[in-house]
């Protein structure tokens, strides 16, 4: 039977509260993609560079802070996942005024996914190898901190 425990509450909580700001991100890059104009740095030819390092430097860290490989995943898919979701929402927000009619809004998620598709690839792949970075680093920094076994040894000899 499946047993919901505070320690499993807590590691999805983790995983959902990262997917969320890797997800703000890549939302607010697609929609700087599609209208670099409207957004700050504001400019005429959006840098997919400086938005692969950005995406790059947010993988270290969501790599950093998951648990393992499997949350690291989940995060990086979901956080893409909701990127879009958040780039559709920002490409449709002048709806949200009553003075400005947007026919068929949400005919435009397909519009946001096709300009962004550059970007939704490069962070794909920066995620994932930022991530694995940034786990690899923590892993070995808490494997530093650890006690090795032969001090466990040595220390078991001493008893005796």
């Amino acid at each position: 039977m499946f047993k919901l425990t505070k320690a499993l509450l807590l590691r999805i909580g983790k995983i959902i509260v990262l997917a969320l700001c890797i997800g703000v991100i890549v939302g607010y890059l697609s929609f700087y993609m599609i209208m670099p104009s409207v957004s700050v740095p504001q400019s005429n030819n959006p840098s997919l560079g400086m938005a692969a390092l950005v995406l790059f430097v947010v993988g270290l860290l969501a790599g950093a802070l998951s648990e393992d490989l499997e949350s690291m995943t989940i995060e990086a898919l979901a956080g893409i996942g909701i990127g879009v979701v958040i780039g559709w929402l920002l490409f449709i927000s002048p709806s949200s005024n009553p003075d400005i009619i947007i026919l068929n809004a949400g005919g435009y998620i397909y519009n946001v996914i096709h300009a962004a598709l550059p970007l939704i690839i490069v962070a794909i792949v920066t995620l994932f190898i930022g991530g694995f970075i940034g786990g690899m680093i923590m892993e070995n920094l808490q494997a530093k901190g650890a006690t090795s076994v032969f001090d466990k040894l040595k220390a078991g000899k001493k008893a005796e």
